[in-house]
């Protein structure tokens, strides 16, 4: 929570007896100290991937989002949430599924490859035939034929913007 304070902090167990928790003083100590384990921290993710310790990879995933994000490491970012995606699907955790889905996007972006960040945004819609979606703030509608697509000719998409000239 010291490199984001509005970020919901993760669902851990408790420390074995005998294990001590520090935490740390400030937003500068806490960077230091992923600085100073990045390279563990990254071998750690690809160690769980390979061994199929797939709460390992999420939860490692979660923890050193927002250090690569800070750091501008989007092939990092993009690394360890691909693993986490796939451990994610393996686990059949929605939740965890989206937000590597959300960062691969950020990612990309970052990485000015557009397409990728938009496949990923609507692989973390996980639309269907048939789905009816409901586009608030279209703006001029770029995304709906996208999403009209996903949805097929069973499905319904609706798109609004506050500004009647985007719609027109």
């Amino acid at each position: 929570r010291v490199l984001h304070a509005a970020r919901t902090s993760a669902a851990f167990a408790a420390p074995s007896t005998g294990v001590v928790v520090d935490g740390f003083a400030d937003h500068q100590a806490a960077m230091a100290w992923f600085d100073a384990e990045r390279v563990a921290l990254l071998d750690a993710v690809d160690r769980a991937a390979k061994h199929g310790l797939d709460t390992h990879v999420v939860r490692l995933a979660w923890v050193l989002s927002d250090y690569l994000q800070r750091r501008g490491e989007w092939e990092s970012l993009t690394s360890i949430h691909c693993a986490a995606r796939a451990a994610a699907v393996r686990q059949h955790d929605i939740p965890a599924q989206v937000e590597s889905l959300r960062y691969l996007a950020r990612a990309a972006t970052r990485r000015h490859r557009f397409t990728d960040a938009h496949a990923h945004l609507l692989a973390a819609l996980d639309l269907q035939p048939g789905n009816a979606v409901l586009d608030v703030g279209c703006g001029p509608g770029t995304d709906l034929s996208a999403l009209a697509n996903a949805v097929g000719d069973a499905g319904t998409v609706i798109g609004i913007d506050h500004d009647p000239a985007m719609v027109e």
